[in-house]
């Protein structure tokens, strides 16, 4: 996504250019100064025809450009979080986590949370802080193709091979005092989710899921977004083939190619613990009939709990304490 314009600024206040994330209604967060720092947004004060005027807490430049992003934090202290960095290794790739602790620093209760694509790490505060409330301590995961993570990795595998980083964390959470673990995956983090569930011998230690705005299938996905782009059908279908087919996806800086009859799991595939759908209704990335689809076919283990108004991956920041509320219900009956 492009950067917004910061077109002025005063204490308490930030006039932004007006995109579809500046005007969303809940707490985001802005980054400023070449994205070096995280600025908090609060509720919106004003949307004009061009412009939409937030309320702010910390120094802006303007104008000038920043990037409004959904973590609404910036740092795991201000999400009343402490953290501390791992370094986590499989012998192919290294990465970097974050392991979260709320009030109860001896939770045997651990979440592994697994970002979507485009962001990182600090994206899944939200969710850490959610679980934190609950008494969990959270892991916040990197994966192949991430900035923290070695060696780097060219392009995505929409989940077909990053699902091993997740099975490092599990072990991680595990060895360090893991009796119960629940899978938070958000997006493409939800694919990688059900991929380790589908792919890992560990996946018995797996107690739950957690599935925010779930890409269930990338066919459709990927279909889905050329609709919303407006661009023709036939686009999906070849960008598709290249990607499953030697030598192109070589030629895309792919691993390998990418089998889609496996990355579908809108029907039922790796789901084998009892699971928390929270999925926004007019989701434009990741369609909301593949959560229904799930539900339909597994509706003794699939719990959907339908949100409007919100974009892709923002079901957190539309209603904060509808998301708690329905994330410690089904903890709840999860015990």
């Amino acid at each position: 996504l492009p950067p917004t314009p910061i077109l002025d600024a005063s204490p308490g206040a930030v006039r932004l250019g007006r995109t579809a994330l500046s005007q969303f209604h809940g707490p985001l967060g802005l980054l400023v100064d070449d994205e070096q720092r995280h600025v908090p947004l609060g509720p919106v004060l004003h949307t004009g025809t061009e412009d939409v005027t937030r309320q702010t807490h910390g120094e802006i430049s303007a104008p000038s450009l920043g990037r409004v992003v959904a973590d609404p934090f910036g740092a795991p202290s201000r999400a009343g979080l402490d953290a501390e960095t791992v370094r986590l290794h499989d012998g192919a790739t290294k990465s970097d986590a974050w392991v979260l602790k709320g009030p109860d620093s001896s939770a045997t209760s651990w979440a592994v949370l697994v970002h979507g694509a485009m962001s990182g790490k600090d994206s899944m505060l939200r969710f850490a802080r959610s679980m934190a409330a609950e008494g969990f301590t959270s892991i916040a995961v990197s994966y192949r193709g991430d900035q923290d993570t070695t060696p780097p990795v060219k392009a995505s595998m929409l989940g077909q091979t990053e699902w091993q980083d997740v099975e490092v964390a599990v072990r991680y959470a595990r060895r360090h005092g893991a009796a119960r673990i629940v899978l938070v995956g958000v997006s493409l983090g939800a694919t990688i989710s059900l991929s380790f569930m589908k792919n890992s011998a560990r996946s018995r230690l797996i107690n739950g899921l957690v599935l925010v705005a779930p890409i269930l299938d990338w066919r459709q996905s990927i279909r889905a977004n050329v609709r919303a782009a407006r661009l023709p059908a036939a686009i999906a279908g070849s960008a598709m083939w290249l990607m499953s087919h030697r030598p192109w996806s070589d030629w895309l800086r792919l691993t390998e190619p990418v089998r889609f009859d496996e990355l579908d799991f809108s029907k039922d595939g790796g789901v084998t613990v009892p699971a928390l759908v929270i999925h926004t209704q007019g989701d434009p990335v990741a369609p909301y009939e593949s959560s229904r689809t799930l539900r339909a076919a597994m509706p003794q283990l699939v719990t959907l709990i339908p949100v409007e108004g919100a974009d892709h991956a923002l079901e957190w920041n539309r209603d904060t304490a509808a998301f708690d509320r329905a994330l410690q219900g089904w903890l709840l009956a999860l015990k």
